[in-house]
């Protein structure tokens, strides 16, 4: 005798689980768990030195004091 699979498509085994998470954990801190996933892609180690690999430290202090002083502006 074959077991029947219960096979579900992603979408409805996603709002299952939603129902199952806001009933135990409450609206708000099922938005705060969502929060916690994010699908990311490609290489981050990789990208962020290729994306900050001709900046000088003079240059990082310089954004630094740059976005302190902008801040405090806004204040």
């Amino acid at each position: 005798m074959k077991a029947k699979l219960d096979y579900k498509p992603e979408i409805e085994i996603q709002r299952i689980g939603y129902k199952v998470l806001i009933k135990n954990l409450g609206v708000l801190n099922f938005i705060r768990f969502i929060q916690t996933f994010e699908k990311g892609y490609g290489n981050y180690t990789e990208e962020k030195y290729e994306l900050h690999k001709n900046v000088t430290v003079d240059e990082i202090v310089k954004r630094i004091l740059n976005k302190r002083k902008n801040e405090d502006e806004r204040a």
